[in-house]
């Protein structure tokens, strides 16, 4: 990530603001690796083994050094510190790596250090939302019909596990069938309607047909669970 110059912050390009990423440091970057682990364990009376109950992770918040390349000419130091500082996680994500997406925001203390001829950075903690980064998010449609099932292959080339947000238009009554080909798990929805459209959020686990406002329908009783 340090390598980088140019970055991403709330939707805003850092070459926008004349601003760059800098080392100020000696040798060489020092990235994160992997994130904080916790061990939350558990003891067991007269027994000197623990047992490990889970692995609590977290991403540390790090620090990111900008230096104001345009100051000078743009005059824009408040300009600049009303799109760093927000109340809420943003996007960010660097030139040189735009696939990896971090949920940042600005935490305790900033410095700005100048030699008062408006030449100089400012150094800032940036917290991360989640323990690891993201990737974009990928659409994949396709036409599914009798015996000419539709393979979608969802390549995952990060660390943690995802699930996908699914969403179905049904052409004619019947029943959707959608099989994991790496666990063979398969979710089943019966009876749905012609043009019926169902949503299905496979992380928060909520399945949402769009005849439930008009009609209240419910396809909890229409699926099996999986």
């Amino acid at each position: 990530m340090l390598e980088s110059t140019n970055f991403t912050f709330n939707g805003i390009n850092s070459d926008d603001k004349g601003v760059v990423l800098v080392n100020v440091g000696n040798g060489l970057f020092q990235d994160i690796f992997l994130p904080n682990r916790t061990l939350v364990e558990t003891s067991i009376p007269y027994n000197d083994k623990k047992i490990l109950k889970r692995v609590a992770k977290e991403l540390p918040s790090f620090p990111l050094t900008l230096f104001i390349d345009q100051w000078r000419d743009w005059n824009n130091l408040r300009d600049i510190a009303r799109w760093l500082d927000v109340d809420k996680y943003c996007e960010f994500w660097t030139e040189n790596d735009p696939e990896r997406i971090y949920y940042l925001t600005v935490e305790g203390s900033s410095q700005l250090i100048h030699n008062g001829c408006k030449d100089g950075y400012i150094t800032l903690n940036f917290k991360p939302l989640y323990p690891y980064a993201l990737s974009p998010s990928y659409l994949v449609e396709g036409m599914v019909t009798d015996g000419n099932p539709f393979i979608i292959n969802l390549d995952n080339a990060g660390d943690a596990d995802i699930r996908p947000y699914v969403k179905i238009r049904k052409i004619g009554d019947g029943d959707v069938r959608i099989k994991n080909t790496q666990n063979n798990q398969e979710l089943i929805i019966e009876d749905l309607y012609n043009n019926e459209e169902v949503e299905i959020d496979c992380e928060k686990e909520i399945i949402k047909s769009s005849l439930e406002e008009i009609s209240n329908r419910y396809l909890f009783d229409k699926h099996n669970d999986v």
